[in-house]
């Protein structure tokens, strides 16, 4: 949104996505507005940043949670399968009995 001012200069709202708040500056001339939009392009990027890490942070942990219980299941499958080899093995020690 953009208010021109009686004084000549104009006012320039934005909206910051982090807070959903509009955020106000008053500018009287190009360069300003240029600098400010420089500043809140910047701001909006560091937010960008921030949110990319925590995501980036997220997905991490999941992927240590999906390798721990690959190496559970894989854990349980060897000790079934050396389970049922020494059954087989049993079994057939008792055939030969």
């Amino acid at each position: 949104m953009v208010e021109f001012t009686n004084a000549g200069g104009f006012s320039v709202c934005f909206a910051a996505e982090h807070n959903n708040e509009w955020d106000g500056v008053r500018v009287s001339n190009w360069q300003e507005l240029t600098d400010e939009l420089i500043r809140y392009g910047e701001i909006k990027a560091q937010i960008d940043r921030d949110s990319l890490e925590k995501v980036e942070e997220k997905a991490d942990k999941l992927i240590e949670m999906v390798k721990e219980i690959d190496l559970t299941l894989t854990d349980k499958s060897k000790k079934k399968i050396r389970k049922k080899k020494e059954r087989d093995v049993e079994s057939e020690n008792e055939n030969r009995d």
